[in-house]
């Protein structure tokens, strides 16, 4: 989920404070058997991906009923902390340079201790790893695959760049011999190899052909314009082959021929004429065949979302056509708007994550924290939804603690955790 980094920066310290709200009506409670209220923690991180902790920059606390609670600041360790009832909300506002954006977590439960903002911080060097390898006749050029992704080059020896975010203890090092063309021609495997800084290995053997690889698809609804598919071997920034077709009659075969190796990921993107979606899976990396039954496999499909600047209101709806009617661990949509003063324009950026797509109403902000809230003259810059499930996930009452790191661990390269992913997006028009 790479496409939360918004690039802001963090705003000068500030004192926290700790806001507190009487005790709401019995009703607000999740269960009889929930807490009435309790603390609510958020620690906010630097969007910029830095891992740093945001200091100084309100979090304003609002009850389900729309109770204002308080918009304490984060303190020097980048937490402010509220006492709510059960499915309150948790705001941050961050300014910088003239854009402002607003994150918001629903359904918070007391007790709860929210992660909001990337924790990973800018990968850096880890070191260099030499590979060499044997020629192979018709080859022009080499590829070389590692954990950190591939160098290429006409050199019997190249180096890999590993970075700190990716590099494995343990690897497979893939050599892919090129033609003039760039067509892959054969390749040779190297499975086990300690990763040491400015260390090397040399692969031996013989080359073998590539793999064949055949992707087939099933109970395709005629909703579906075409369809990608893409096999990388061993993970993400492994060798990849995609190729695109049309189902007709409601089935599709693609081939996507390449190395065999310990493991591989097949990622399926459907498109659609509003939106698409992402069906990701981990399979033997010696598998040749691969089959989805298509209606029975994907998330339903989102509308696209549309936003009122006058009421605040951010609406997707969904269409279960040729899907499955499961539940997402999370959904995410943000709202984009300008205003131009005099001179001066601000960019706005709402970004929102909740349990499930419908009708959100964004929280109403106090004006103390900034005159964020849209109105009918400001300038809609685009709106975009998103729902992710995943087997390592265990629904939004786990994701929303941390929903950075949680979804991109399972969804973004380099090393993918999840055996299978799905992913439904969709952008307004």
């Amino acid at each position: 989920m790479s496409r939360l980094y918004l690039g802001l920066a963090a705003l000068a310290a500030c004192s926290p404070v700790v806001a507190h709200t009487p005790d709401a009506p019995p009703t607000i409670d999740s269960s009889p058997d929930a807490p009435g209220h309790g603390m609510v923690s958020v620690k906010v991180y630097d969007p910029n991906n830095t891992a740093a902790v945001v200091v100084g920059v309100p979090v304003v606390f609002i009850e389900a009923d729309g109770t204002q609670v308080g918009h304490p600041a984060t303190g020097a360790d980048g937490v402010a902390s509220a006492d709510v009832h059960a499915n309150a909300t948790a705001t941050v506002v961050i300014t910088t340079q003239g854009s402002t954006q607003m994150q918001t977590v629903t359904g918070l439960q007391p007790g709860d201790m929210i992660i909001l903002g990337p924790t990973n911080g800018t990968p850096t060097s880890a070191g260099t790893f030499s590979v060499t390898f044997p020629s192979f006749s018709g080859a022009t050029n080499y590829d070389v695959y590692g954990p950190c992704g591939s160098t290429n080059g006409t050199a019997l020896t190249l180096v890999l760049q590993m970075q700190t975010d990716c590099k494995l203890d343990t690897m497979d090092i893939t050599v892919v011999p090129k033609d003039a063309s760039g067509n892959p021609l054969v390749y040779l495997t190297k499975t086990g190899v300690a990763f040491v800084a400015g260390g090397s290995t040399t692969v031996t053997g013989n080359y073998t052909g590539l793999s064949p690889f055949t992707a087939s698809y099933t109970n395709i609804n005629a909703i579906v314009t075409s369809i990608n598919v893409s096999r990388a071997v061993p993970d993400g920034l492994g060798f990849s082959k995609s190729t695109q077709g049309t189902p007709a009659n409601g089935t599709l075969s693609l081939l996507a021929p390449g190395p065999a190796g310990t493991k591989a990921i097949v990622t399926s993107n459907f498109s659609t004429a509003t939106g698409g979606q992402l069906f990701q899976q981990a399979i033997p990396g010696n598998g040749q065949t691969y089959g989805l039954d298509v209606g029975a496999s994907l998330l339903p499909w989102l509308g696209a979302p549309t936003y009122d600047l006058t009421t605040h209101k951010l609406t997707v709806t969904t269409d279960t056509t040729g899907t499955t009617n499961d539940a997402p661990d999370l959904f995410f949509a943000q709202a984009a708007y300008s205003r131009t003063v005099g001179m001066t324009t601000t960019s706005y950026a709402w970004l929102i994550f909740a349990a499930a797509p419908g009708e959100l109403t964004l929280p109403t902000l106090p004006v103390d924290v900034g005159d964020v809230m849209s109105k009918a003259t400001d300038t809609p810059q685009g709106t975009f939804a998103g729902m992710v499930e995943a087997d390592t996930l265990n629904g939004y009452n786990d994701v929303r603690l941390d929903v950075y790191k949680k979804t991109n661990s399972v969804t973004d390269p380099p090393h993918p955790t999840a055996m299978r992913v799905r992913e439904a997006t969709a952008l307004s028009r």
